[in-house]
């Protein structure tokens, strides 16, 4: 299945689905948690002048981490004022920004970033939004050293907010990058380091 046999998913969609058991059930993957910590600390090794930003970052635990990580400029963008209100509610000694963002129209809150993470997020853009995301983080990256970090799943539910991209996907995403690098997480779940 493709992202093309599910109806385009609106913030109040992603509102009501944080306000959802399923939101709260979730199940973290330890095994893929700890494969994703290794692909991202390879290719990344985080400092305090180093400029950060979490594309759909959701509830914010990724976007914490980075700032725990020692990126202190770390904002966490998101279109669900429900996940960004859950984001902005932790309980940490020091906090990254969050804003409310959506990928269709609004750019990138700065220039020259480090590095972009982009969590379980482009399988659910559609063609032309994934094109314009991709001009927007290209302009926005700090040039030759700036880096892309996605990760994704590659099967597909009936869910629809359990989307997966396909491999000519994945192939399109990593075209024209100075470094195409591609990890497996889990059997379903895979990584883009471009």
């Amino acid at each position: 299945m493709t992202h093309e046999l599910f109806p385009a998913l609106t913030a109040t969609d992603w509102d009501a689905w944080h306000r959802s058991p399923a939101a709260e059930e979730r199940v973290v993957n330890a095994e893929r948690c700890f494969a994703e910590l290794a692909v991202f600390f390879s290719r990344t090794t985080p400092c305090r002048e180093m400029v950060a930003v979490d594309l759909g970052c959701g509830t914010g635990a990724w976007t914490q981490l980075l700032v725990d990580w020692g990126i202190t400029h770390t904002t966490g963008l998101d279109f669900s004022t429900v996940a960004l209100k859950k984001a902005a509610s932790r309980p940490v000694s020091s906090t990254p920004r969050y804003d409310l963002w959506d990928a269709t129209t609004d750019p990138l809150p700065a220039r020259n970033i480090d590095v972009i993470t982009c969590r379980y997020l482009w399988e659910y853009l559609d063609p032309a939004t994934e094109e314009r995301l991709l001009d927007l983080i290209r302009q926005s990256l700090k040039p030759v050293m700036g880096a892309l970090y996605l990760s994704f799943r590659t099967a597909t539910t009936t869910d629809p907010f359990q989307r997966g991209l396909t491999d000519e996907r994945i192939d399109r995403l990593s075209e024209g990058w100075l470094r195409q690098d591609r990890f497996t997480l889990g059997p379903s779940d895979g990584a883009l380091y471009l």
